[in-house]
C-alpha cells in the first residue's frame, strides 16, 4: 500500500481472480456456512495459544519479539479473548480484554464508515471535489481531488505534509514536537493551512496511481467534521460509531483523556540500539483522523461483529456501504479505508492494519462465513 501503484476506478469484484489452493491442501475442520467452513473457535485460541511463546519476551531484550499481545476472535460460536506475555516490562501484567492499546491506522476505517456513512445518506458525493466540503482554509491544491480518492489513497498527496517534518517548538519546551514516536506532536490546524495555502506539488495526477497518504486521510476526516460540523476527531467518531456501539474505551490520545487512559493502558515499546525502550501514544496533531485511536480488544471485537454482519446497530447500514469496494488495486480492492483481498479457500476478506512507534494492531474478518480476528500488540513496527 506504500509504493506508488496504478490505479482503477470505479472498482467491480468481478474482475478478482481466486488463488488456487495449494497442492496436497486439506480443507478446515469445523463448522459450515454457505459452502465454506470456518475452525472451531476454541481450536483457534488454541492455535494461537501454541503460536504466542515464538512471538513474545517478555524482558525487551529480543528485537523480534513483543513483550506481550491481545488476541480476540468473533464468530457465530461466540467471542473470545485472551492476553499473552506482559503490557508492561517493568511491572510484568498482562494484557486483557480491556487493556488499550494504540491501534495507528485502523483508525482509517472509523474515518472510512463515517464517510460511508454520509455517502449511503446523499450527504456527500464521493466523486465531486473534496474542496467541496473543506473549509475555505483548507482548501487542496487541485479541485480533481475526490472523496473518493483520499479514502482509496489514490489523491496524488503526499504522506506527511513538507512542515510537519520541520523543527516545531509550539509549546516552548525548548524541544522539537516533530520527531520518530509521534511526528504530528502540535501539528495544528494552522500548519496544515500553511501548507495547504504555499499551493504544494501532488506526488501524482490524482486517480492514476495509489499511494499511501496519512495527509489525505487526515484531510478527509477535516472534512467530513466540518460537513457535519464537529470540533474534533473524537467527538465525531463518538456520534458515528462509539456510542453507537457501546464502545466505551475507544478514543484519541489528546489532553484529558489521555490522563484517564493511564492506568488501564499497555506501555508501548520501540526497538533502540539493541532493546526495546517505552515510548508514548502515538500524536497525529489536526491529522487524528488518520491514526490516533486508542482502544482494547473488547472494544474492536463490537466493531467487527458490525463489519462481518454478526450484529445489528444504527451503524449497519454504513458497514455494509463500507465494505464496498471503491478502487481495484491488482488482485485486491480498496473499500473504504481497508482493503478487500481474495481468499485462497474462496470468497474475499478484509483487512487492516496499523502500526505507531510502539504499538501494532490488526483486523481481518469475513462476512461468509462470518469471523473476525483483532490483535494488538506492545510492540511497533511488529
Amino acid at each position: 500500500a506504500r509504493g506508488s501503484t496504478p490505479a482503477r476506478e470505479p472498482a467491480s469484484m468481478a474482475g478478482f481472480q481466486q488463488p488456487r489452493r495449494p497442492p496436497g491442501a486439506i480443507p478446515p475442520e469445523g463448522r459450515q456456512w454457505g459452502g465454506r467452513r470456518t475452525v472451531g473457535i476454541d481450536k483457534i485460541i488454541s492455535q494461537v495459544a501454541q503460536i504466542a511463546p515464538r512471538l513474545i519476551d517478555k524482558t525487551g531484550r529480543s528485537m523480534d519479539s513483543t513483550p506481550g499481545f491481545v488476541f480476540g476472535v468473533v464468530t457465530e460460536e461466540g467471542k473470545v479473548v485472551r492476553g499473552f506475555g506482559s503490557g508492561n516490562i517493568s511491572t510484568g501484567q498482562p494484557p486483557v480484554a480491556e487493556t488499550l492499546f494504540g491501534i495507528g491506522s485502523v483508525t482509517k476505517v472509523f474515518t472510512g464508515v463515517i464517510l460511508a456513512d454520509a455517502v449511503r445518506q446523499g450527504k456527500v458525493n464521493l466523486d465531486v471535489s473534496a474542496n467541496t466540503y473543506l473549509p475555505d482554509d483548507l482548501q487542496l491544491p487541485s479541485n480533481k481531488i475526490t472523496l473518493r480518492q483520499l479514502v482509496s489513497h489514490t489523491s496524488g498527496l503526499p504522506n506527511y505534509p513538507d512542515n510537519l517534518r520541520e523543527n516545531r517548538d509550539m509549546d516552548r519546551d525548548g524541544a522539537s514536537d516533530s520527531n520518530q514516536y509521534s511526528p504530528g506532536r502540535n501539528y495544528s490546524r494552522q500548519h496544515l493551512a500553511e501548507w495547504l495555502a504555499s499551493k504544494p506539488a501532488l506526488e501524482f495526477e490524482p486517480g492514476q496511481h495509489s499511494q499511501y497518504s496519512n495527509l489525505g486521510f487526515g484531510i478527509l476526516a477535516l472534512a467530513l467534521q466540518s460537513k457535519f460540523r464537529f470540533s474534533d476527531f473524537h467527538s465525531m467518531n463518538r456520534s458515528f460509531i462509539t456510542q453507537p456501539l457501546s464502545m466505551k474505551r475507544t478514543q484519541t490520545n489528546t489532553g484529558k483523556l489521555q490522563s484517564q487512559l493511564n492506568p488501564n493502558q499497555a506501555q508501548g515499546y520501540a526497538p533502540n540500539y539493541g532493546s526495546l525502550v517505552p515510548v508514548p501514544l502515538s500524536d497525529m496533531g489536526v491529522l487524528e483522523g488518520a491514526g490516533e485511536l486508542v482502544s482494547t480488544a473488547n472494544d474492536l471485537l463490537l466493531f467487527l461483529e458490525g463489519l462481518t454482519g454478526l450484529g445489528t446497530s444504527a451503524v449497519t447500514p454504513a458497514f455494509r456501504e463500507a465494505s464496498r469496494p471503491l478502487v481495484k488495486l491488482g488482485d485486491d480492492a480498496m473499500a473504504y479505508g481497508f482493503k478487500i483481498r481474495p481468499s485462497v479457500k474462496g470468497g474475499v476478506y478484509y483487512i487492516r492494519s496499523g502500526s505507531t512507534a510502539g504499538y501494532s494492531a490488526i483486523i481481518l474478518w469475513r462476512t461468509n462465513p462470518k469471523i473476525g480476528i483483532v490483535l494488538l500488540a506492545n510492540r511497533g513496527n511488529f
